[in-house]
């Protein structure tokens, strides 16, 4: 992945140590899905970039703007709440994408996903097994400009593939991670639920859940009302290529909204979506973690699989030893 934004320390977040930098907004992404490699996303054997560029600044960008102009004032909220949503995205873009090694380059065609006042891109294909994406923006100040396209290059001659569909069938929850000992009483019934003490928090969770199949990326839908020994019906299916007797991925994260109380960008009444509101506080810390989910596959890995989350990193309590979920899946071929 490339990208391209406003890097800054950002001295809301205090580690400690020191604040924690980040792109605060980004105005460009560039990704090539496995890299040197062949799309998951296309069935007859491709190499993918995906392309996003914007000059919607976003509230990161309104809020870095207005840092820049109040220089710490009692201006700021005001500020930050009427300035342009608007960033400059104007330059030359040079981006690649290769090949798999020893395939010969075939057409390549470029999919738009929605893109307004876009310029045009030209695409060159090179002998050695890349090739270079490229456009220039030149937009006046306040034009809204979206570039958001894939780009796919086929290879002749591709290797022998599997066209595969992953179902999502069952989320079982063991942990909620609600309700939570409150502030003064770290030894509470609900101690079993978080590691994060000091939440004022009821049943049940609030859960969301994403996930990724061999690098494409979705949610369950809406938010989940998780109690202890809750099972939510799936259906959701992803359809994906690998090549024939390769490897694939699955990740799932999970999260548990602890601040529904609190407001979000919009104001008072709208915490930060997804997450719904609430009477719930949650520890300084952050939202619950109830874990995640890794999987890699050998080979096309079809029927019912059925796989834990981890307690690594999370907020899960370690008592819990088959972790605070578990995610029942098939996989079947795709005729």
């Amino acid at each position: 992945m490339t990208a391209l934004g406003s890097w800054v320390w950002d001295c809301d977040h205090y580690q400690g140590r020191g604040e924690k930098t980040e792109f605060h907004p980004f105005r460009a992404l560039w990704v090539a899905r496995h890299p040197g490699g062949l799309s998951p996303t296309s069935p007859s054997g491709e190499a993918e970039g995906d392309l996003y560029v914007s000059t919607e600044a976003t509230p990161a960008g309104r809020e870095a703007q207005c840092a820049h102009e109040t220089k710490g004032s009692d201006q700021f909220k005001s500020c930050s709440h009427t300035t342009a949503d608007w960033v400059s995205v104007n330059g030359s873009y040079d981006l690649s994408l290769c090949l798999p090694q020893h395939r010969a380059p075939g057409n390549f065609r470029l999919v738009d996903r929605g893109s307004v006042n876009a310029p045009p891109l030209r695409f060159f294909p090179g002998n050695d097994g890349c090739g270079d994406l490229r456009f220039t923006v030149s937009a006046p100040a306040g034009r809204r400009v979206v570039i958001a396209k894939q780009l796919y290059w086929a290879v002749r001659r591709p290797p022998a593939l599997d066209r595969l569909r992953l179902r999502f069938d069952t989320l079982l929850v063991r942990r909620a991670m609600d309700p939570s000992c409150p502030p003064g009483q770290p030894d509470c019934a609900a101690r079993n639920e978080s590691t994060l003490p000091g939440q004022i928090a009821t049943a049940p969770g609030e859960w969301q859940l994403m996930w990724s199949v061999d690098g494409i990326w979705g949610r369950w839908p809406g938010t989940l009302a998780a109690k202890d020994g809750s099972t939510f019906r799936g259906g959701q299916t992803v359809d994906f290529t690998v090549p024939r007797g390769g490897s694939w991925t699955l990740v799932a994260l999970a999260r548990e909204c602890d601040f529904g109380a609190l407001p979000g960008w919009d104001g008072p009444g709208r915490p930060t979506l997804p997450c719904p509101r609430s009477n719930e506080v949650g520890n300084a810390l952050g939202d619950d973690y109830p874990g995640a989910i890794t999987v890699v596959h050998h080979g096309a890995a079809l029927g019912r699989h059925v796989v834990d989350a981890s307690t690594a990193g999370s907020t899960c309590p370690p008592s819990n030893v088959h972790g605070c979920y578990a995610l029942t899946y098939t996989v079947s071929r795709v005729r």
